[in-house]
């Protein structure tokens, strides 16, 4: 069985730009693929922030599908590098690695 989207009608601009969306990625099979995969990238990226945030404090990081990291001194600089290599926006992850970031255990 095929999992279903429901979109209300009440907003035309909305559905409009979920079903370009999904046009874009291929329907919604291909659609939900991408974001599990994206959801899965961004687990590995919190798994390893803290020693990132060791090698690249006050940076810019993203890391790719291939575990690829390009680093960079601000958000403009690293999504210039990211163009310049060909990497679509859902194949990467973003984080600024704060140096003064610490865990809060509530």
């Amino acid at each position: 069985m095929s999992p279903k989207i429901i979109i209300t009608p009440d907003d035309p601009k909305l559905r409009a730009m979920f079903e370009k969306m999904l046009a874009d990625t291929g329907g919604l099979k291909d659609f939900l693929k991408q974001e599990a995969e994206h959801r899965e990238l961004f687990s590995r990226m919190a798994r390893k922030s803290a020693s990132l945030r060791e090698l690249y404090p006050d940076q810019f990081v993203a890391m790719t599908v291939t575990d690829e990291l390009i680093v960079a001194d601000t958000l403009d600089e690293l999504l210039s590098s990211l163009r310049e290599k060909g990497i679509p926006r859902s194949k990467y992850v973003i984080e600024f690695l704060d140096a003064e970031w610490e865990r809060m255990v509530v």
